[in-house]
């Protein structure tokens, strides 16, 4: 199939450019075309060449130079090996022209040399004797210019050459390493040496197949190499049709064995291209990229499809495989005209959103566009921790640089009731306005009356002063899954469900977050490695303390949905791990499973003990305790033990010194 467009972007495209260096081309392969014209008249024979022309004139008059119409009968001549008449630039045109011939017949499908050199927008400007030059040579046959040797090579044959006087090693050395890719310790097992050897032996290998690609028969794989390179670029996906089809149209005629080990040379001279996340790169064009196109969005992560794609014309990347590279290398969202750099945290991903939206939406409507399943209660508590977002109503959220008025949330607005009124103001009556004025349910509104920033005396409601602790009823000793596992260690049992995998918070117990050194109104980050885990108590929430998400602790301790993880706090360096725990543990031993559940390392006799301890209770009541508040798991794992009161005072004295101490 002819491509035009294709031919003036791979032959003569300088010269296209510049008509003086177009019209001296011409008037030197014209020139020299004449000269051997001349040649034959005054000689048939030459040192071996023979020249023949079909024209009008008769054999015997001399070729005038050709200053003539084209006769419209195509011109042959046939040019045998030597040329010992002719210059060595002369020469060196020669078996340029020919090679090009060669090449043009078998890629560009051409026919005559005017389809290879481009030069008809110049033939008008240019003077009347060399456009006639040109006209003239312009209907030369290819079939007579080109190398008779490189219309005829294969790839088969290349493929016979390279493997031409290989033994035995030498062929499986080259087939594993240079073709198949094995490593050095593999091929030295499957032939019993050194790696070293194997070593040397490549070596010589690569600097004689370096030498053969230097040939002039393996023009023809640097040709088909180019034409990969044309068709994909600086980047290819390997499942792509264009990319599968650029494929086989470069091993066409070759067969299975002739592609296997011509491949890897292909796609060295084309690029050199390696593969990676199922894409063909050529990593010296695009290295570093995607940190420079990154840099030209705006501070939300937002930059226009076009000036996307002008971008990556520049740097070699195709247009029919622009938008899988944004999405695969640079992270990308496209969103109609514009995309969106898309990052892991969904608080970022809607920030973008609502800056390409330009206008507010609930977090509904953003977790939707977002598309990823992420839980809308745990992204709407998320937003109200970023300083780039703020509400404007109940639901809506907006980017505080559009500098609307922000709405402040039920407890701003029962405290400004409880402040107009002086300090103090009846309940229901706060309640009421508040639950009109925005449209809430009354329910909702008075379930905020709890939260620790309030206190309710009587009938009425008023802010808590600084000097008032705010009184937790709840102990450790009752939180579910807690234990006290030494004075500066809290474990605690969290199940890992579909919200944990989404990244959600959820609420934590008052005591836990007071054992965790979090009071209301205080906040708390521990840290793992490359992240940190957060611990809060707004003082206007009405939910009590909340753990942020665990879902990395949980994914690299290797947590399954419904399994449960460990998390072990260290208050003094504030430090948090994780650990599995299965969700059948009738394979672990008791000590194993004991410790697996609580974080107490001790085996089943003195189980008891070190359980009391953890959860602040005598021996004789730790069962009691972990069945109250639901451990069963845990009550299974310990004894059934008679104490005497004796032996109890003692153990309960023995406890309480233990943790005090």
């Amino acid at each position: 199939m002819r491509d035009d467009d294709s031919q003036k972007n791979s032959v003569g495209q300088g010269e296209a450019d510049e008509p003086g260096n177009v019209g001296g081309l011409a008037e030197d392969l014209v020139s020299l075309l004449w000269s051997l014209a001349q040649g034959k008249a005054e000689d048939e024979v030459i040192s071996g060449r023979v020249l023949e022309f079909d024209s009008p004139e008769t054999d015997t008059a001399p070729m005038p130079r050709p200053e003539r119409q084209p006769t419209g009968k195509a011109v042959h001549l046939r040019v045998e090996q030597t040329t010992p008449f002719l210059s060595q630039s002369e020469q060196r045109l020669v078996s340029t022209i020919r090679g090009l011939a060669a090449w043009g017949m078998r890629f560009r499908y051409a026919e005559y040399l005017k389809d290879l050199l481009v030069l008809a927008p110049n033939v008008d400007g240019s003077p009347k004797h060399l456009s006639e030059q040109w006209l003239a040579c312009g209907d030369l046959l290819l079939s007579d210019l080109a190398d008779s040797e490189l219309l005829s090579v294969t790839l088969d044959d290349l493929a016979d050459t390279l493997l031409a006087g290989l033994d035995g090693q030498r062929r499986v050395v080259f087939m594993r390493r240079i073709v198949e890719g094995h490593t050095l310790e593999k091929v030295a097992l499957e032939l019993n040496v050194t790696r070293e050897r194997i070593r040397q032996v490549q070596q010589d290998l690569e600097k004689r197949t370096a030498e053969k690609l230097r040939s002039r028969p393996f023009l023809l794989l640097h040709w088909r190499a180019a034409e990969l390179r044309r068709v994909l670029g600086a980047a290819a996906p390997l499942n792509h049709g264009t990319t599968i089809q650029a494929f086989r149209d470069v091993f066409e005629g070759a067969s299975r064995d002739s592609v296997l080990v011509l491949r890897p040379l292909v796609l060295q001279l084309a690029g050199p291209y390696r593969k990676r996340d199922g894409w063909l790169l050529d990593e010296a064009a695009v290295q570093g990229n995607v940190e420079l196109l990154l840099e030209q969005c705006d501070e939300f992560g937002l930059m226009p499809v076009s000036r996307a794609y002008d971008w990556l014309n520049e740097i070699g990347i195709r247009a029919a495989f622009q938008e899988a590279w944004l999405e695969n290398f640079a992270g990308f969202r496209r969103m109609e005209e514009t995309l969106i750099a898309w990052p892991r945290n969904i608080v970022d991903k809607c920030v973008a959103l609502l800056a390409l939206r330009n206008e507010p939406a609930e977090a509904r409507t953003l977790v939707e566009l977002v598309g990823e399943g992420h839980n809308v209660r745990g992204a709407n508590n998320r937003f109200f921790e970023d300083e780039r977002l703020m509400r404007v109503d109940r639901t809506h959220w907006a980017l505080r640089a559009w500098e609307m008025e922000e709405y402040t949330g039920i407890t701003d607005e029962i405290a400004q009731r409880i402040e107009e009124a002086g300090g103090r103001k009846n309940l229901q009556l706060v309640i009421r306005e508040v639950a009109g004025q925005f449209n809430l349910k009354e329910g909702s509104v008075g379930a905020y009356s709890v939260a620790p920033m309030f206190v309710v005396e009587d009938d009425a409601i008023r802010l808590r002063r600084d000097d008032e602790p705010f009184q937790v009823d709840e102990e450790l000793r009752d939180a579910k899954g807690a234990y006290r596992t030494a004075e500066d260690r809290v474990s605690l049992l969290v199940a890992v469900d579909r919200e944990v995998l989404r990244g959600s918070g959820r609420p934590l117990g008052p005591a836990v977050a007071l054992a965790l050194g979090v009071k209301p109104g205080g906040r708390r980050l521990f840290q793992y490695e490359n992240g940190e885990l957060t611990i809060s108590w707004p003082l206007t929430s009405a939910f009590g303390p909340s753990l942020g998400s665990i879902r990395v602790l949980a994914e690299r301790a290797g947590a399954l949905k419904g399994e449960r993880v460990r998390l072990d706090f260290d208050l003094e360096d504030e430090q948090v791990a994780a650990e599995r725990v299965p969700i059948d543990l009738s394979d672990v031993d008791t000590t194993e499973a004991l410790r697996l559940l609580t974080g107490i390392q001790a085996d089943a006799a003195d189980g008891v003990l070190a359980v009391g301890r953890a959860v602040d209770s005598p021996p004789a009541n730790v069962r009691g305790v972990l069945k109250e508040r639901g451990d069963t798991e845990a009550l299974e794992l310990l004894p059934s033990v008679d104490f005497d009161p004796l032996l109890e005072s003692t153990l309960s004295d023995l406890a309480t010194a233990i943790l005090r101490a």
